[in-house]
């Protein structure tokens, strides 16, 4: 089986790199209790080593799921209340919106559903104290942009408030509480925070597209100390591999060790709030879930600058599956792995949903401006649908004019019902993209790449 897997996933791979020029993928599926690891590709384009299963690639969001894993072994010890009040354990944590904290629940954070702005990076250092201080800035960096449990926006900022929510409920840093309950007793030896740890051992370097072209060193490397909690991790897919299997048997370690409760991993699981038509149909204790039929998928993936991965389960299945690159269009490398894992070694096979075209007063509804921090999303009606197009701004550009190459070409969407449409062409393919109406009914919010974004009229 493994030499199957390994021939016939090899071409998928291969040409999804060369298609989308990405220098290096690693791959782990574990399925019916066996591994299968599958590398590809180089380290770097300047200092190039082969990739194999013990590369080390930023991970992105899928730390996500390790802060909601240590945060429900609280939970477990009757240390946090998912149903609490986030100011009941954070009393000096504060938000734009007044009212908006005291509406604010621990499970609010765990969900995106806190209604705050997300995309919050300042760099405050290497510092024990950088994701309190991170958090106190939260209250003028994050306004409140709906209400608290109205909208599902994919929010970064949430989790630096559960960062550090565990380190006032444990008394220690973040890495460290992550590092002695997950990585430690999972045998994760190959898995990090800080680049001087990554540094002694092999690691893949992100890479960016050049206007040329041609790729560069994705530069600064990593995320700032006080954005851990939302996506600081570094592994291999080995070790990804051994934390699917944590959750898949139900909280238990390689030696039969129980670190959480069945039910607990269970619940991680379970639909905590619907999400709609965007990254999954729901989301649970920070897992993204998806239905392929009547079949239950647990997801995550994480995006840092030049570093693209994909983790999938299918528990009823056993099955798991991570993708690790380190290209600007990692992404479309691990959308092809998924998709064949799924179709060719698990049947599972999710349809295509049928598209139709719009009038042009329709289109004309959607159209105009949706600011983000960055630039604008440009909504212009194309041929019975959408193109949607990103301008950075003009300071941006001007700081670093290679930024333009980095952004995706005008994408096409068609619609598949009311308010609804997905990405079509080579790029983002399949990608959802979702419409919200005010009071009045004119379009007031479209969300894409799992945010939303307030539209400005043409």
């Amino acid at each position: 089986m493994a030499a199957s897997i390994t021939r016939r996933l090899t071409p998928i791979i291969e040409k999804a790199m060369a298609t989308h020029n990405v220098p290096g993928a690693a791959v782990g599926i574990l399925q019916d209790g066996k591994e299968h690891h599958l590398a590809r590709g180089i380290t770097s384009v300047e200092f190039p080593l082969d990739v194999d299963d013990r590369t080390l690639f930023q991970i992105g969001s899928t730390t996500k799921t390790f802060t909601g894993t240590a945060l429900m072994m609280l939970v477990e010890e009757g240390k946090v209340d998912l149903d609490a009040p986030v100011s009941g354990y954070l009393p000096k944590f504060r938000l734009a919106d007044a009212n908006a904290l005291k509406e604010l629940k621990v499970r609010h954070l765990v969900s995106h559903t806190g209604g705050f702005l997300g995309d919050y990076f300042d760099d405050l250092g290497r510092g024990a104290d950088a994701i309190r201080r991170k958090v106190a800035r939260m209250r003028k960096h994050t306004p409140q942009l709906t209400p608290v449990g109205a909208l599902w926006s994919y929010n970064n900022a949430g989790f630096y408030v559960l960062g550090q929510l565990i380190e006032e409920l444990t008394g220690e840093a973040y890495e460290n509480v992550i590092r002695d309950r997950i990585f430690g007793p999972l045998g994760m030896d190959m898995t990090f925070w800080f680049p001087e740890d990554v540094m002694t051992h092999k690691a893949a370097l992100g890479h960016v597209l050049k206007v040329d072209g041609s790729l560069a060193i994705a530069r600064p490397w990593g995320l700032t100390r006080g954005a851990n909690p939302a996506g600081g991790i570094c592994s291999t897919t080995v070790d990804q591999i051994r934390y699917a299997r944590f959750h898949l048997d139900g909280g238990r370690t390689a030696d039969g060790k129980r670190l959480m409760k069945a039910a607990t991993v269970r619940r991680m699981q379970k639909p905590l709030a619907h999400i709609g038509w965007s990254l999954a149909d729901d989301v649970g204790v920070t897992w993204l879930l998806d239905k392929i039929g009547s079949t239950a998928v647990v997801k995550h993936g994480g995006t840092v600058n030049g570093h693209m991965s994909e983790f999938l389960m299918v528990p009823s299945r056993g099955f798991a599956v991570t993708v690790l690159t380190n290209g600007q269009r990692g992404h479309e490398v691990g959308g092809a792995v998924l998709k064949w894992c799924l179709a060719e070694l698990l049947g599972l096979k999710k349809p295509e949903p049928a598209t139709r075209s719009l009038s042009a007063k329709a289109a004309a509804a959607y159209t105009g401006r949706y600011p983000t921090g960055a630039g604008d999303y440009v909504v212009t009606a194309e041929n019975g649908g959408l193109l949607v197009s990103f301008e950075a701004k003009k300071e941006l550009l001007e700081a670093d004019p290679e930024i333009a190459a980095q952004l995706p070409p005008p994408l096409p969407i068609a619609f598949v019902g009311k308010d609804r449409a997905v990405v079509e062409g080579p790029l983002m393919n399949g990608g959802r993209v979702e419409f919200f109406r005010d009071d009045t009914g004119a379009v007031e919010w479209m969300r894409f790449g799992g945010r939303i974004n307030k539209r400005t009229p043409a």
